[in-house]
This record gives C-alpha cells, structure tokens and sequence, in this order.
C-alpha cells in the first residue's frame, strides 16, 4: 500500500519536477507517525486537520478514524471491548 501511495503522489504532483518524490516520501503511513502528527499539531492548539487520502482503498477511512478519533474500526468482523465514552481527543491512541 506505501509503495501505491508514493507512486500516487508522485504522479499528482509531477508537475513540480524533483520536489514530487520529496512531497511522496513526506505523506504519513504509519500509525506512530500519524499519532505523533496528531498530537504534535494538538499541543500547539490545532482543532482540526485535514488528512487527504493516497490511495483508493476505502479501509484507511476506518484505520485512520480509529488511529485519530480513538473510535473502534467499523471492519466487518472487529471485535471491540473499548467503549467509547466521549473521550475523542485528537492523539488518545495507543502509544
């Protein structure tokens, strides 16, 4: 899936010349690195962010809302014990 997101990005933003592998090589495609964005634009105060997807698959939606908004996967077959009780705040997934 990275390999498709680079080559996505890539392709988007080739009109900039050498600087579209960098801007590829900067988009967040881990879990810890989209935490640690998270909370690092939280600690500065930032109510909101705008995450634009990479690729086509409609499963990062939910990998992404659990990562953020703390709120289970909505996967068919995920099994949570967590209740959510109001605790959405930006970064408050696991470490």
């Amino acid at each position: 899936m990275a390999g498709q997101s680079r080559a996505n990005l890539r392709d988007y933003y080739a009109f900039r010349g050498p600087c579209a592998a960098q801007t590829a090589d900067a988009a967040l495609r881990t879990p810890q690195a989209v935490r640690d964005t998270v909370r690092a634009f939280a600690y500065f105060g930032w109510t909101e962010l705008y995450f634009d997807p990479t690729v086509t698959s409609l499963d990062q939606i939910d990998r992404l809302a659990e990562l953020v908004l703390c709120r289970p996967s909505a996967a068919p077959g995920h099994v949570s014990r967590r209740r959510d009780r109001g605790r959405n705040r930006p970064g408050c997934g696991p470490k």
